[in-house]
């Protein structure tokens, strides 16, 4: 599954909080996107409760949609 991880006033910082976190935990992910305070990542499985160990982390969200355009996307 993808998901979208928001990012704070230091996003490149907060990226690698994220990454490391990950790594250090032991759970695989693939690199998707990063783009200004956004960071995209293919994994497996995971618990909304690691935000709680990410401080540079605002929100988390899982995509459930994907499209280029407006109409097309699921709500």
């Amino acid at each position: 599954m993808k998901y979208l991880f928001i990012f704070g006033r230091d996003p490149v910082i907060s990226k690698l909080e994220l990454e490391t976190y990950l790594t250090t935990k032991n759970i695989p992910y693939e690199f998707i996107l990063f783009f200004q305070n956004i960071t995209i990542l293919e994994i497996k499985s995971l618990n909304p409760k690691i935000i709680e160990g990410l401080g540079g982390t605002v929100k988390i969200a899982q995509v459930i949609s994907e499209s280029n355009k407006l109409d097309e996307i699921e709500y």
